[in-house]
């Protein structure tokens, strides 16, 4: 199974890249995968910082798809957005 060590080389990302690197990760989460508009979605809540370049060379971090990954699997437990926001700011990454 993949995790987001895997992924490390491979970064930056395009958006079509980290979310489909983020549910190669979460496919054993049932209800975890995710789309692009998840993602522009936590930009724009303030739990995913936005992505380096303009709308067309948009690239994301290795700590984007760290943060992803986190945030899904602490909604799959049962947190709230708020409650992962909470843990972001206190530098939990999962």
């Amino acid at each position: 199974m993949p995790n987001v060590e895997s992924y490390a080389a491979l970064a930056p990302f395009t958006l079509e890249e980290l979310v489909s690197a983020t549910n190669a990760i979460l496919r054993d989460e049932p209800g975890q995968q995710i789309q692009s508009r998840t993602v522009r979605f936590y930009i724009t809540r303030g739990l995913l910082h936005p992505p380096v370049g303009g709308p067309k060379s948009a690239r994301y971090s290795l700590e984007h798809l760290q943060r992803l990954v986190a945030i899904r699997q602490w909604i799959g437990r049962g947190d709230s957005l708020e409650d992962a926001a909470d843990r972001l700011e206190r530098g939990e990454h999962g």
